[in-house]
């Protein structure tokens, strides 16, 4: 064969190699036996941002530092795989570096080499991938705290004596169903992440915090103490006091136990945890109830034209309608909590409606209509309103009949109902709004003694007329 087309034809393949190995998508190196760089291909260059002849003669381990580190522990056989971590311009990419030997032909030891083969294939989306799949299965996608599953598994790996004492902290949102019925689930979440990033805060990185179920929120505390235990509980309370100004404030009952034995049962310490959360809720029911209420009432005047003085004015005249017909304890504080209420569904109606200064259209009378079943949800989803729900639902029903939603009559309607809705009007008539200036008090007297018999008990109009007419009497 012709030598120098032998010679052309091999500098034609090398060239070929050569593209050949340029185009391969994985980084590959080729080191001599004392560990120099022989070679890099194009995307090798490029993942290291050098030119080959700056670093060809050169040992691996300027460039690559993570190699030497792997092959101290890691090399034992001919070829071996491992993920490494490569940082570069601030960047961190995973690759899955393959190291390969390639014997010397020149001599009959096969433990020496002639190269080794370096290939670097970047793993960064699929360990990525592997690693939100994993978060997934252990985490709560809303909060990113870890689920139960997790915590359980945590519980039962720290349970061990050099972990004593061994703290557990459970809380429970007062109010959540409350809250996703009245302002919406999209608020209830935002109160949901609130909390997860509270306790973050204010607790250890040690510390395994957990979404327990739907609003219940769990901690582990290894090596904590009781008073540790309070003293984390009281940053937390501080925190969420914070809140108290806000749309939704945060209201959480706690309870917490502390393994201080190994033969303890951690079964009998997550119990005893949450009874003292329940006891707990017991015991700050009324303060609870009122944080509810403050909220909703907030909530409904900020919305509507509810104003503190019109309810107040409201209950007033309702109360003293209420004691003239000897009313309970009971309802008489039924008719307070109404006074404040019985337009709550109006939040869940749309301002371009609530503040129409001109007449409603039909469709959206229909839509301020269904203000009185809002309401009743409302209540019914709250056992601190749960009282007044078929009041909220019935104060828009007529004596006659001819109310809405169900079309009630006469003393199907609740006796509270039927008392608020005068109380409401006589208030509404008398007082400014957006769609109508207010009427004297003596033609507002009038109009109640025109609709009596239809819109309103007559019994109770008759009553109520008297209790403003003295009212005017020694105004005057």
């Amino acid at each position: 064969m012709d030598k120098s087309n032998y010679s052309e034809k091999f500098n034609l393949l090398q060239v070929a190699l050569k593209k050949a190995i340029d185009s391969i998508n994985d980084a590959l190196i080729v080191v001599d036996g004392k560990e120099n760089i022989l070679y890099l291909n194009q995307p090798a260059k490029e993942l290291f941002n050098i030119e080959s002849n700056n670093f060809v003669g050169k040992n691996i381990n300027e460039l690559l530092p993570e190699y030497k580190n792997c092959l101290n522990v890691d090399y034992t056989d001919s070829e071996f795989k491992k993920d490494i971590i490569i940082t570069r311009n601030g960047h961190k990419k995973i690759f899955n570096m393959t190291v390969r030997d390639i014997p010397s032909d020149l001599t009959d030891d096969i433990n020496k080499i002639a190269a080794r083969l370096i290939i670097l294939h970047n793993v960064t989306k699929e360990k990525r991938a592997e690693e939100e799949i994993k978060n997934l299965s252990l985490k709560d996608r809303l909060t990113g705290l870890y689920n139960r599953v997790f915590f359980e598994e945590e519980v039962r790996r720290l349970d061990s004596k050099n972990k004593l004492p061994l703290s557990f902290i459970i809380g429970d949102i007062n109010g959540l169903k409350t809250i996703n019925d009245t302002f919406g689930s999209k608020e209830g979440n935002r109160l949901l992440i609130k909390v997860a990033e509270i306790l973050k805060k204010c607790c250890r990185e040690e510390d395994v915090i957990a979404r327990w179920g739907g609003d219940e929120f769990a901690v582990l505390l290894p090596e904590t103490s009781n008073k540790d235990v309070e003293e984390i509980l009281n940053r937390i309370r501080i925190e969420f006091f914070k809140t108290r100004n806000h749309k939704v404030p945060i209201n959480i009952s706690f309870g917490s136990s502390t393994k201080k034995n190994i033969k303890q049962d951690m079964e009998s310490i997550i119990r005893e945890a949450e009874d003292r959360m329940y006891s707990r809720k017991l015991l700050e029911r009324q303060s609870i109830s009122s944080s509810i209420i403050s909220s909703l009432e907030r909530t409904l005047q900020e919305k509507s034209q509810e104003t503190e003085e019109h309810t107040f004015r409201m209950r007033e005249l309702a109360l003293k309608l209420g004691n003239i017909l000897e009313l309970s304890e009971d309802k008489l504080n039924e008719l307070s909590l109404l006074a404040s209420l019985h337009d709550i569904g109006k939040i869940a109606i749309s301002n371009d409606i609530l503040m129409k200064k001109g007449k409603l259209t039909k469709k959206e009378w229909e839509m301020m209509k269904k203000h009185t079943e809002v309401g009743y949800n409302i209540c019914n989803s709250s056992p601190q309103l749960a009282i007044i729900a078929d009041a909220v639902l019935s104060h828009h029903e007529w004596w006659d009949g001819s109310g809405y939603p169900q079309g009630l009559k006469g003393e199907e309607i609740p006796l509270t109902a039927r008392i608020i809705s005068i109380a409401d009007a006589y208030e509404v008539m008398t007082h400014d709004r957006a769609y109508k200036k207010a009427i004297s008090k003596s033609e507002a007297i009038n109009e109640l003694k025109r609709c009596s018999g239809t819109q309103f008990d007559p019994n109770l109009i008759e009553i109520f007329i008297n209790i403003v007419e003295n009212n005017l009497n020694s105004t005057d």
